[in-house]
C-alpha cells in the first residue's frame, strides 16, 4: 500500500510573504490547517479565509490571541472584546471559558 492510503494529512505551507510579519503569517497558515484538519473544510475554504484574512488585516483588525484567527470557526465573527488591561482584541466566544473576568473587556463595534 502507498504511504498516504488512505489519506494524507494536509500541511498548508508557504514560501513566501509579504507585507505580514512572521508571527501574523504563521498563525494565519494555523487557521487554515486547522480549518482543514478540524472543522471539515475545503480547500476553496482555506483560500477564502486566507484572501479575507489578508483583507482584514490591512483594514487593521488584530489576531484574537486565543484562536489565533480574524474570523472565529463558528460564526466568522471578527475580534469584538477588548481586555482593559492589555488592550487586546478577543472574540466574544473565545472568553466564554473566562466569563468570570467579564469586567476586564468592552465590546468594540
Amino acid at each position: 500500500m502507498h504511504d498516504n492510503h488512505p489519506l494524507k494529512a494536509v500541511t498548508v505551507t508557504s514560501e513566501t510573504r509579504l507585507g505580514v510579519n512572521e508571527a501574523t503569517w504563521r498563525k494565519w497558515l494555523l487557521s487554515m490547517t486547522s480549518l482543514l484538519l478540524t472543522q471539515d473544510g475545503r480547500l476553496v475554504d482555506a483560500a477564502v479565509l486566507w484572501q479575507k484574512s489578508l483583507d482584514k488585516h490591512f483594514e487593521g483588525i488584530e489576531l484574537c490571541p486565543i484562536c489565533y484567527s480574524v474570523f472565529h470557526s463558528s460564526n466568522l465573527s471578527t475580534p469584538n472584546m477588548t481586555c482593559k488591561t492589555c488592550k487586546s482584541t478577543y472574540h466574544a466566544l473565545c472568553l466564554v471559558r473566562s466569563s468570570s473576568f467579564h469586567y476586564l473587556f468592552y465590546r468594540i463595534g
